[in-house]
């Protein structure tokens, strides 16, 4: 069976890139604003740092200005991304968001550019004499705080709205920290006389390829469907693992597109009700939204179980070998394990009730926790049904049944017989059916 949920209104916020799970995700108005907000900068830190250069003439600062414009035509870029991602198209099905991953994969490459640019400008040029000056050297300070505070700024809220080209915008505002650094520190050496200003420009080529390489290297992996980080897959396989009704999680596979994850599982529930399967995959998927951020789709697939063995539990004494008349006051729980084609019984182990002295709640308490041991029969003495833990065990698939059997080897002792008796009746309408056929044929 598959169930297919799309959601487009998210209203979950990222975890990690690592994020506070409780913090509200910004609007796609909001994301607009900021980008908004980058092209502002950037045109500031252009100018700053193009009249500096041209008044100076030093070569590392005119590299700044450079990378400024590189990042002014990212910056127009990412906001020019931001909204068509959120365009709908009936020829693009699973939206336009890698269109925020194509920005992204763009900037990198002019940020190549501009280092290639800086290079060949800081190696074949002749050497200027540099005039420094309070002005100059404020405008490298200045272009050093700005793109500090602000890349901080534009990096959060790109995580919290799980946006890769605001993401990549606000680290390479960052990167300016340690390029017009290197810049100061050339002009630190000018005024001493030593001439640093052209290793200086290279020093900030450096900055700006190492930039471009982890904004491209991450752009293709999402435009290529590379897998979501491990770390995201185990928390999702962990939330359909501890759904009542699932045996065995197969498969969990997911990738990225712009800032929306897509998911696919497969599972296998322990029941033939395709209606209850059906409700467990819509839990599951409400679990997985509450829990991951940013999930667009979500496909489960889900089967049926065939079982080789089942998980039977008892409520038992103290001692754990005689059964006892009062479920929820039971001192501890006997799980054992039967092969159903062999009968054979595998080691029981004997688990303290761990709601014992809870005075509210403890039936569908107990519940809860029988079926986070998996088990997929209950026998009792006494009858449970209509009670909270009754509802409990049926929603998960747990089968309840009644015996008048007092010692737990007599109980394990009939329990066997009628799977050996039901496998046997099973193999002889196998066996009916295929003479049928032979016959037929």
């Amino acid at each position: 069976m598959e169930h297919l949920n799309n959601h487009t209104d998210q209203s979950t916020v990222t975890a990690d890139q690592t994020m506070d799970l409780t913090s509200t995700p910004p609007s796609d108005r909001t994301l607009e604003r900021v980008g908004w907000m980058s092209v502002g900068i950037n045109i500031l830190l252009t100018l700053l740092n193009a009249i500096l250069g041209l008044l100076s003439g030093s070569i590392a600062v005119l590299a700044e200005a450079v990378h400024n414009l590189v990042d002014l035509i990212g910056s127009v870029g990412v906001v020019a991304g931001l909204k068509l991602s959120q365009k709908k198209s009936t020829d693009f099905p699973y939206g336009l968001y890698k269109i925020e991953n194509i920005v992204a994969l763009i900037i990198a490459l002019l940020i190549f550019l501009a280092g290639y640019e800086i290079s060949k400008e800081a190696i074949f040029s002749d050497s200027i004499s540099v005039d420094v000056t309070w002005y100059l050297v404020t405008g490298v300070v200045l272009s050093i705080i700005i793109p500090v505070l602000f890349g901080r700024y534009e990096l959060q809220m790109g995580k919290r709205g799980n946006s890769p080209s605001l993401i990549a915008a606000g680290q390479e505002f960052l990167m300016h920290a340690f390029s017009s650094g290197a810049v100061l520190i050339g002009l630190a050496g000018q005024y001493f006389g030593v001439d640093l200003d052209r290793w200086a420009g290279l020093i900030v080529v450096f900055f700006i390829l190492q930039t471009g390489w982890e904004l491209s290297r991450e752009a293709i992996r999402a435009l290529l469907d590379a897998s979501l980080d491990s770390e995201t897959l185990q928390k999702v396989q962990a939330i359909l693992d501890s759904d009542p009704l699932t045996v065995q999680v197969k498969s969990v596979i997911g990738r990225n597109a712009g800032r929306y994850r897509f998911l696919e599982a497969e599972v296998v529930v322990r029941t033939h009700d395709l209606e209850k399967a059906e409700t467990a995959c819509h839990r599951m998927q409400e679990t997985i939204r509450q829990e991951v951020p940013h999930v667009e789709r979500v496909l489960i697939h889900s089967s049926p179980v065939v079982a080789d063995h089942i998980i039977c539990a008892m409520p038992v004494t103290e001692g754990g070998r005689l059964l006892t008349d009062c479920f929820c006051h039971a001192h501890s729980f006997h799980l054992s394990t039967i092969n159903i084609s062999t009968g054979q019984v595998g080691a029981g182990s004997i688990h303290e009730n761990p709601f014992l002295t809870l005075e509210h709640g403890k039936g569908i308490q107990l519940g809860k926790w029988l079926v986070a041991q998996k088990i997929d029969l209950v026998l009792t003495p006494v009858e449970i049904d209509g009670k909270g833990l009754a509802y409990v065990l049926s929603d998960a698939g747990v089968e309840v049944r009644h015996t008048s059997h007092k010692q737990v080897a007599a109980v394990l002792t009939e329990l066997t017989q009628q799977l050996l008796t039901r496998s046997e009746n099973s193999g002889k309408i196998t066996t009916q059916l295929c003479n049928k056929e032979e016959k037929t044929s």
